[in-house]
């Protein structure tokens, strides 16, 4: 991140501490030092949303694991979440072609916009920034989640020519 022509993937796996490591991990550690230095959660949103700012990257990728219901059960399972998707709809239109064709790429719902007062959100209505949230079902296995969050990413990465 941080040139011209660049992705922003941020990740929040269910706050295991092991976000998917693409060449390091010093989100997750530059996080923990934040943390006993003080920091809250909000703060360091902030700060996040800030290094966006700053980027002003061509699309915010966003990785989750679904939210659970109270009564345990997955509330969005494999999903993508679209928020302002000017200009990335060829994009979406990608990934739910990939999802519906491809047995070995992850079967994937679409649903509208972010949730009020989150980054992604508030990344796309302030900075008008695309944004998409790939969220991954609890019930899968971890490795299965990772690799679907993977598969994503590689579509991604290739439909930018990188």
């Amino acid at each position: 991140a941080g040139k011209y022509g660049t992705v922003t993937i941020a990740t929040n796996m269910a706050g295991r501490g092991t976000d998917i490591v693409l060449g390091g991990n010093s989100e997750y550690m530059a996080k923990q030092d934040l943390r006993r230095e003080g920091y809250t959660e909000e703060q360091i949103a902030a700060a996040l949303f800030d290094d966006i700012r700053a980027q002003q990257p061509d699309l915010v990728l966003d990785l989750h694991e679904a939210l659970l219901h109270t009564d345990e059960s997955d509330s969005l399972g494999n999903s993508i979440i679209c928020g302002r998707d000017t200009g990335i709809e060829e994009l979406v239109l990608g990934l739910l072609t990939a999802s519906d064709q491809d047995p070995d790429f992850p079967k994937l719902n679409v649903f509208g916009s972010p949730p009020a007062g989150s980054i992604n959100r508030t990344a796309g209505d302030i900075l008008h920034l695309p944004v998409i949230t790939v969220e991954t079902r609890r019930e899968d296995d971890l490795e299965q989640r990772i690799y679907s969050q993977l598969r994503v990413i590689e579509y991604i990465l290739a439909w930018y020519g990188m």
